[in-house]
C-alpha cells in the first residue's frame, strides 16, 4: 500500500511538471492577447466575438461557415471594436447592455 501511495505521488508530480513546461507550437494566452497598438487587435474569429486577440494569431482559429443574423451589443464585430489597453487586446463593447 505504501509503495502504491509513493508511486501515485511521483506520478502526480511528474504530470504537474510536464503540464507546466512550454511546448513548441503551443499558444500562450499572454501572446494571444498581447499588443503594442490598437491596430494589433482584431475580434477573435467566430460569431459574435466577445474577445479581441492579436491579429497574428487569427489563423489558429476557425470561423464557422455561417453565423446567425442576431446582433449582440457587447460583441466585437470589427477591428474598431477592439483596443490595446495596458498591452492587452480588449473588446471595447464588452459589457454593453443596450445598443445605441
Amino acid at each position: 500500500m505504501k509503495k502504491l501511495l509513493i508511486f501515485g505521488m511521483l506520478f502526480l508530480a511528474a504530470m504537474i511538471i510536464l503540464g507546466c513546461t512550454r511546448t513548441e507550437g503551443v499558444l500562450d494566452s499572454v501572446d494571444l492577447y498581447s499588443c503594442n497598438a490598437d491596430s494589433d487587435c482584431v475580434p477573435k474569429p467566430g460569431c459574435h466575438a466577445s474577445e479581441c486577440i492579436n491579429q497574428e494569431y487569427t489563423n489558429r482559429f476557425m470561423s464557422p461557415e455561417f453565423c446567425t443574423e442576431m446582433f449582440s451589443c457587447s460583441a466585437a464585430y470589427t477591428p474598431e471594436d477592439c483596443a490595446c489597453i495596458d498591452s492587452k487586446c480588449v473588446n471595447k463593447n464588452l459589457g454593453n447592455k443596450g445598443c445605441v
